[in-house]
């Protein structure tokens, strides 16, 4: 379905603030819109339909040893999205 816009936002913060603020619809991942959806300030619409997953990739040089704060990095990534999984009732 094709949706007329007047305006296109590829910043997930600002988009968020522009969707709080009621300047329309804003299609958020979780981790951007939680605390709003928690805190009311976002409500969420079409709950039966999500976009497809998409991977994601960090990608860096393979270095030995590996500097700690690139290892530091990865491990936070890694840990991060693994806790994103999906509420139960959600896919």
């Amino acid at each position: 379905m094709e949706v007329a816009h007047w305006l296109q936002v590829g910043d997930y913060s600002l988009n968020r603030k522009l969707a709080e603020a009621g300047a329309g619809f804003a299609r958020l991942p979780d981790f951007v819109a939680g605390a709003a959806l928690l805190g009311g300030r976002l409500v969420r619409v079409l709950a039966g339909w999500e976009t497809p997953a998409r991977p994601v990739y960090l990608v860096y040089p393979k270095k030995t040893p590996q500097p700690a704060k690139s290892r530091a990095l990865i491990d936070f990534c890694a840990e991060w999205f693994a806790g994103q999984a999906s509420p139960p009732g959600r896919r």
